[in-house]
Order: C-alpha cells, then structure tokens, then sequence
C-alpha cells in the first residue's frame, strides 16, 4: 500500500479539481468543534501534486466558514505551512514520502495547541490537550486513508473495479466527507441528492452492488442522529429502484417516489407543517424528475465507464465452450486431410509399366508381324516370348539393337531389322509416357504427405483447443493485490494453462513495467515470467500477456564469406523463433556458388522455415522439400543443418542431411555432429534422420559449410583447431573459425564460407 501513498500525475481535469474542492468544503462541516478534518484532503492533493497554491488557497478561504477568528488564523497557518513546505519539494521535482505525514502532524499541531472547543464526553477525566493530541493522532491516520483513497480514484475511477482495501479505504473517507455533507445541507435536501445519485447508479451498475452504496451513504446520517432510519431508507429506495427499473425509467421513477412518500407518511410527516411536508415531497420529487431529463446517451456512457462492477459469471465458462467447440472443429477436419492422405495413397501406381510394355507387343505384332511374309512360319507363343525379352532390354537400355535379340527372335524373324526399328520409336514414347507417369505419383505423394502433415498440425491445435481453462481465482486476486501494493494499476486479470504453459492475461494503464509486473506475477505462482505479447486497447489502455520464462535463453553468431569472384553467396542461413520456447537454426548449402546456388538455398531456407512455423513434424517437412527439390528440371541439391532447440528443457532436435561435421563444445568437452544421408534433392525417395540430445548451460552448438571444414583438410585437424580455443563468445567463435579457413586457403575465399554458433545460457 506504502506505493500507492502518493501518485505523480503533472495534468489534472478541471473535474478532479471540482471534486477534491467539494470534498475539502464538506469536511469543514464534519467536525463540531472546528477539527480539521479537512486537512487529510487538503494533504492528500498536495501528496499527488495537484497545484499547492489553489488547493491551500481554497482551504484558508473555507476557514471563514463559522466566522471565527481563530479557527481562520489555524487554517490560514495551516494552509501556509504545507503550501510552501509542497511547493519548495515541487520546485525541486520531488514528492515527499513518510516526512510528509511529519509535516501533516505539524499542522495538526497548530490546532492542537490554539484551537477552541470543550472537552469531549468520550474522554472524560483526561486533560483537554492530551484529548486533542489523540484526536489529532486519529486526524493523522484520516491523512493516510485519504491520500491512499486519493491515488485509488485518480488512477482507477472510471476504468476498473476496485479491491477489497481500496473499497473500504474509499468508504471511510466517503464517510466523513458525508457527515459534512448532512451538517451543511440538512437531511432533507442531502437525501434528496442521494435519492439522484441511487437512481442513476443503479441504471448503471444494474446488480446488488447498489444495497452496500445505499447502506454507505445512509451510515452518515444514522452516525449524526444515532438512529438507522437513515440506512433503512435509502436500502428501501434501492429496492424500489431496483424491483421496477425492468419496466423502464418511467415506471422506476413512479414507484421510487411513491416508495418515498409512503416512507416519510409512516415516519410521522403526515403531522408536520404543510410547508415542511411540501419541502419533503419535493426533495423525493424532484430527483425523480431530474433523472428522467437526463438524456440516454450520458447514462449509457456512464453505464459503460462502470460496467466492470457487474457480475462476471459466466465468461471463463463462454470462453470453455467456445475452445471445446473450436477444438472439435479443427478434430474434423484433422480427419478430412487424414482421409486425403489415405485417398492420394490408393490410387493404383503399379501395372502401369507392365500394361505399357504389353501395348507394345501388341503394335508391333499388329504393325510389323502382321505384314510379314513369312507369319506362318512362326511359332507364336515363341515369339511373343522373345518380344518380351527384347521389348524388356530395350525399355531398361532406352534403345534396343541387334545383339539384344534373344534366341528365340534371332532364330525365328525373318525381319529384325524392322521389328527393332519399330520398337525403337515404341520406346521414345514408352519413356515419355512412364516420365509423365511418375511425375503424377510423385505429385501425388507430395499432395498425400502435404495433407498428412497439415492433418497433424490440425489434431495437435484440436487438442490443445479442447482442454478447458483451470479456474485460478484466488491467484488471480492474489496477483490483483500484489500488483496494487506496487502502485500499479490492473484491470481484468485471466491466468489460464497449466505448468510449462500457464499464461496471464491482464489490462494496465499508461506505460507500465513489463518486467516488474511479469517479476511480481512470477512471485505469486512461484514460476518465472517474462513479458509476452502488449496490444493498445485505446484510452491509454493496454492488453498484456506473459507466459512462463524459460530455463534458458540463446546468444547467436554468425559469419560468412562469398567465393573470390563470386556476387553472391550459395550459404543461406536462418534463426528463427517458432515460439515463446523453441527456436530454429537452419544453415543451407547450396550446390555450387553465384547466384544460382544462392536461389537453390534460399527457396530452401524459406521453405523450412515456414513448415517449421506451422509446427509440422520434421520427417515430413525434409520429404517434402526434398520432393520439391527433385522436381526442378536442372541439377540441383543442398547440404543442410537444422536444429530445434527448447529453451525450456534443452532438449535439440538435430537433422544433417550431406552436411559436414558439427559440434557441440563447452569448456569441459567437445561432442561430434555427423549425418550419413546424402544432400536433399539428390533422390527422390530419401528419408532423413532426427537425432535427439540435450544442450546445457553454456553449450556452443556449431555448423559448418563445407568451405570452412574443406579448409582444414580433415576433421581431426578441424577438432584440433577447436580444442586449442576457449569459446565464451559465440560471435567470436564464428568469426574465428571463418578467419582461420581464409588463411588456410592462402587468404583467399576458395569457397562460400559459413560458420553459425549458438550458445546457451541462464535465463
């Protein structure tokens, strides 16, 4: 609480002046023995540097109330005092802290030793100052209450619901505010206002919260007449506004006023005087009156400023429903891409070369031996036999000749020469045939991995979507209260998700500290948070997210050479956040250099990164590309290194595919990365390998281009190299290793070089 004991806010509204104003004028009426108890409000203003001058100006010229001389002078000392003990700390750009209260007592002190009044009842038998010094030690705790509750309505009215310590500070000061309030106005007219104020607060809140605001607001006059009349009758008023508001303003209006004069009927205003019975009738009628000229639009802007104190029961529970109906939702069509998959998968891709070669055994019988002079001769099954033999040879050799005729064709035809021209030209369209044919299939499987791998993506989201938010209501008021102990102000709060997931959701004001915020979430759930997500909401207000904080954290280093010669680069490398735990490192060599090589490893690179995004697993991710790869018409292939590593466990999932030699190195050993597959786009149906460890603190993981480990002429003269250093730095890692293969090449970049180091650290 000590935090929120004094705000600094440099541009007050013209309103918040007004108020501070009346409640300094009603409190000069609360005490009846000219006690200063509009001091606590006077220091509360100063305490939130409001302007010193105006609001001590209006406290000496509120001194004159009741004509007394010597109260005038106390308040006028008073006003002086603290006026110019606050301006010479504003001059200097400070607020005072806990000397503040010592300053506060000093003016007390004046009353104290020069101000008039009898001895209270209460305190009978004790001296007349030691009476007053305790009631100035009370009118010292009223100036704590006020310059908290002052904070409390400056930063939050009109914005959020308040907690349970600000409600009760807030009601306290309301309260002696309100005894001034009936002193000065008279039961009369002061619960005619009141009555107003119930009506339009009850349009507003529309809830049970207007019984303890009524209760409050009766509690002065009951506290004066030592009587609950008072709170009796403003609960009754509440719930006559309450019972008929349902039916319009009209109705409520009607049934307030009479609720009114029934009430003041049965309390013995039918024997008053008709010109006090009139007086009372109006002060029930008029308000009535008033609220209903007020126009729709003022209430219902009201109405929106304070709709956060209505009961909020079922959100958690709409936002349940909806994650549950969302999660079946993507389940469904999970299932529409499985059977995709499935569908892609039966299409028949066999027979089809088996029926091309029988369709040319046939057109040649037809076109060749049809004709053939000597047909009789020929022993059919025989040479269908050999037509197979042959058309087989020359299908596989892609052209067929005379020593590929078997015995049973060169015994028999009479004309070779013809049958082996004739099924030369079969071939040229049996190659392009079964070329189109397999690149239908190859099509076809690329579409059925593409949707299985979108079909996983989509199960993963439907589980994740299905599983309901815990209910952490008590955290969330815990956090609430730490939050407001520090002086920041907080909104709606939602803590949803479960260990490694868990999540807060909270709306702040102004430019609030991510870090101290996320530092004070993590006190109360014992879990490090960081700061995740900030999204403007309007009105200087902002949505804020943060989620659990990783055990680690990553330093990144790369450095990179072009081939003397060269315009571009074939090395293309990538470090990418795939989310608020894992991150993605990627190094692509493509075939070659220049520019054409340098295209090959970005579409790459660019690839990988978005399947990655998606969170598609990896088999398929490199089947895919590779398939991709594949289908260009010219020559090309890529080396690649990819790990995935969680910032949370450490754990890293490692793929090289026809990369060079990797590492993993801290001060105590060095581990060796190595990868047996050949380079993606090379063949068609390659099928890489994840390896799985697990990095610790202050491992360095380390890829290579091949420019760089060729340098070195062997990988035991590039581990030599690396066991002769001490690598703190992963920048300086990289930019080492780059600069030793350059001087192994004679100072010159004999080919694209690249080196990426990623070291893990503390968070």
């Amino acid at each position: 609480m000590l935090k929120n004991l004094s705000i600094k806010r440099e541009n007050y509204s013209p309103l918040s002046y007004a108020a501070c104003l009346v409640g300094l004028f009603f409190l000069f009426f609360t005490g009846a023995q000219g006690e200063p108890f509009a001091l606590p409000i006077l220091f509360a203003c100063l305490m939130a540097e409001m302007n010193p001058f105006l609001m001590a100006g209006a406290y000496a010229l509120f001194g004159l109330i009741g004509f007394s001389l010597t109260k005038f002078l106390i308040t006028l000392g008073q006003a002086v005092l603290l006026a110019a003990l606050f301006a010479l700390y504003k001059r200097f750009h400070r607020v005072p802290a806990l000397e503040g209260y010592v300053y506060a007592f000093l003016a007390i002190g004046l009353w104290i030793l020069f101000g008039e009044g009898e001895s209270y009842a209460f305190f009978a038998g004790i001296p007349l100052m030691l009476q007053r010094t305790i009631v100035g030690i009370l009118l010292l705790g009223a100036c704590f209450f006020f310059t908290f509750s002052l904070s409390t309505v400056i930063q939050k009215t009109f914005r959020c619901r308040l907690n349970t310590e600000e409600l009760l500070s807030s009601a306290l000061c309301i309260l002696l505010i309100g005894v001034g309030f009936y002193r000065a106005l008279g039961s009369t007219v002061a619960t005619g206002i009141l009555l107003f104020l119930l009506l339009i607060l009850q349009f507003c809140l529309k809830s049970g919260s207007i019984f303890p605001v009524a209760l409050l607001l009766g509690l002065p006059e009951a506290i004066l007449t030592h009587s609950a009349e008072a709170c009796s009758a403003l609960l009754l008023y509440a719930c006559a506004s309450m019972l008929f508001s349902r039916s319009g303003r009209i109705t409520e209006c009607i049934g307030v006023f009479l609720t009114y004069a029934l009430f003041e009927f049965s309390t013995g205003l039918y024997g008053a005087r008709p010109a006090v019975m009139v007086g009372v009738l109006i002060a029930g009628f008029l308000p009535c009156v008033l609220f209903l000229l007020i126009p729709d639009f003022i209430l219902e802007h009201l109405e929106e400023k304070l709709v956060f104190y209505r009961e909020r029961k079922l959100s958690r529970i709409a936002i349940n429903r909806n994650r549950v109906i969302t999660g079946e939702k993507l389940f469904e069509i999970s299932g529409i891409f499985r059977e995709i998959e499935v569908a892609f998968d039966c299409i028949s891709k066999s027979g089809n070369e088996e029926k091309a070669r029988l369709s040319i055994r046939t057109d040649l019988i037809s076109a060749v031996c049809a004709s053939c002079p000597d047909r009789t001769r020929c022993h059919i099954p025989t040479t269908q036999t050999g037509l197979d033999k042959l058309i087989a040879i020359g299908c596989a050799k892609g052209k067929a000749n005379f020593i590929d005729l078997p015995s049973e064709l060169s015994g028999e035809c009479s004309n070779p020469g013809g049958l082996l021209f004739a099924l030369n030209r079969h071939i040229t369209d049996y190659k392009n045939y079964m070329m189109e044919t397999e690149n239908a299939n190859a099509g076809r499987k690329l579409l059925s991995e593409q949707a299985k791998g979108v079909s996983e993506i989509l199960k993963t989201m439907a589980m994740e979507q299905s599983e309901p938010f815990e209910i952490y209501s008590e955290k969330e008021r815990e956090i609430s209260l730490a939050l407001a102990r520090n002086g920041i102000l907080c909104t709606e709060i939602l803590v949803y998700g479960e260990n490694d997931n868990m999540t807060v959701n909270l709306i702040t004001f102004g430019n609030a500290d991510g870090k101290q915020i996320a530092s004070l979430i993590g006190r109360v759930l014992k879990i490090p948070f960081m700061p995740s997500e900030k999204m403007p909401l309007g009105d200087d207000k902002y949505c804020c997210s943060f989620r659990k904080k990783p055990a680690f954290d990553a330093a990144f280093g790369v450095a990179t050479l072009t081939k003397e010669g060269e315009t571009a680069c074939g090395d293309t490398y990538s470090i990418i956040k795939i989310d608020e735990k894992t991150f993605l490192v990627a190094l692509s060599d493509g075939m070659g250099s220049g520019s054409y090589a340098r295209k090959l490893s970005d579409s790459t690179i660019s690839l990988i990164e978005g399947f990655y995004r998606t969170k598609m697993p990896a088999e398929t991710i490199l089947e895919t590309v590779n398939r991709l790869l594949t289908f260009n018409r010219e020559e090309g292939f890529v080396c690649l290194d990819i790990a995935a590593v969680n910032l949370e466990s450490g754990e890293a999932e490692i793929i090289k595919i026809g990369s060079p030699m990797g590492f993993i190195i801290n001060r105590e050993s060095l581990r060796l990365l190595s990868g047996e597959t050949l380079p993606l786009g090379l063949l068609e149906g390659m099928h890489p390998l994840t390896a799985r460890t697990t990095l610790v603190k202050d491992d360095i993981l380390v890829f290579l281009s091949d420019g760089v480990t060729a340098a070195f002429g062997s990988d035991a003269d590039l581990v030599s190299f690396l066991q002769t250093l001490s690598p703190l730095n992963p920048q300086g890692l990289a930019d080492t290793l780059v600069e030793e293969a350059k001087k192994l090449y004679g100072g010159k970049a004999a080919d694209d070089m690249t080196a990426i180091a990623v070291r893990l650290y503390a968070a």
